[in-house]
């Protein structure tokens, strides 16, 4: 079992950002690995494909090793346009994921986002 926490504040400001008329493929702004975040690497936040994506790897604590590979989107509903601009609330999902120290035994992650913003992931294996 192992966790892992990221501030999602960057992701979260550029979805409120007008960015239709960007190119494919810009990078909006870098979240760079530090001691309050699990980052593994630097994590740009892109405007691609009309979304708004951060590819993130995190390292897990509280566990002998293991890392967390994960894509946040954002996609524009159009019925929901006040989302962006509203607060976040508190939202749970959970996901299967296979750890690159161990491919075989299967995790579940519990994703939590929560009005900071702010995202936690616990892992748990899978019985």
């Amino acid at each position: 079992m192992g966790d892992a926490e990221i501030d999602i504040g960057a992701f979260v400001e550029a979805v409120k950002m007008n960015l239709s008329d960007l190119p494919n493929g810009t990078i909006i702004t870098t979240e760079k690995p530090n001691r309050k975040n699990c980052l593994a690497d630097e994590s740009p936040v892109v405007w691609k494909d009309g979304r708004v994506v951060q590819d993130i790897i995190l390292r897990l604590r509280n566990v002998e090793s293991g890392e967390l590979e994960l894509q946040l989107l954002w996609t524009a509903i159009p019925a929901a346009a006040a989302l962006s601009s509203a607060p976040l609330h508190v939202r749970e999902a959970s996901a299967d994921v296979f750890l690159p120290d161990d491919k075989s035994l299967k995790h579940t992650a519990r994703l939590r986002i929560s009005r900071q913003p702010f995202l936690q992931i616990d892992g748990q294996k899978a019985h």
